[in-house]
């Protein structure tokens, strides 16, 4: 399937995707992230009903973190999509393969027109949280997007460094009010 161009493996019937949920979910088929972006499907359903345990712990850590049932629903799902990415069950995935099954989506989230860029990365961060939690990762979910201080220094950074150290020594003299970056 994963062969096929993504128009193709979007346009099987609907017994067929649900079928390939079932496929990726059991380790047996991993589409390629674009199919899991583009068609959006609803592994955590799968995943519930082959891993009720890990449902259950899971949407109880979920809502002791404060998440509502839909949203820990949509954390389950794309946990879904890191099983099928991998081929792995939950338990068996590495900080490496959270790393770049993130980086997978999102780039194909990019590419792909109205999927929401910045709602799955909100989605996935939240993912972060709750897998930290059940003990699925030993890592903390960390910040990935730049802000304002991060512009700063990129832009900083830009400068000559002979005018950063003119900017830096000028900003220290007696009676100047004004500061460096």
């Amino acid at each position: 399937m994963c062969r096929l161009p993504l128009e193709r493996q979007l346009a099987f019937n609907h017994e067929t995707h649900r079928f390939i949920s079932w496929l990726a979910v059991t380790g047996r088929m991993q589409p390629g992230a674009e199919y899991l972006v583009a068609r959006r499907p609803r592994l955590g359903i799968v995943l519930a009903r082959t891993e009720p345990e890990l449902h259950v712990r899971f949407m109880e850590t979920a809502r002791t973190l404060g998440f509502r049932d839909t949203v820990a629903m949509t954390q389950f799902n794309l946990l879904g999509h890191f099983v099928a990415l991998f081929g792995n069950q939950p338990h068996e995935l590495q900080q490496r393969d959270w790393d770049e099954g993130r980086r997978l989506l999102l780039d194909a989230a990019r590419r792909i027109p109205n999927r929401g860029v910045k709602a799955l990365s909100t989605a996935l961060f939240n993912l972060e949280a709750t897998l930290f939690h059940c003990e699925l990762t030993d890592q903390l979910p960390r910040r990935r997007t730049p802000d304002r201080a991060d512009m700063r220094a990129r832009k900083w950074a830009r400068v000559p460094a002979w005018r950063r150290r003119c900017s830096t020594i000028c900003s220290r003299w007696p009676g100047r009010r004004g500061r460096a970056p």
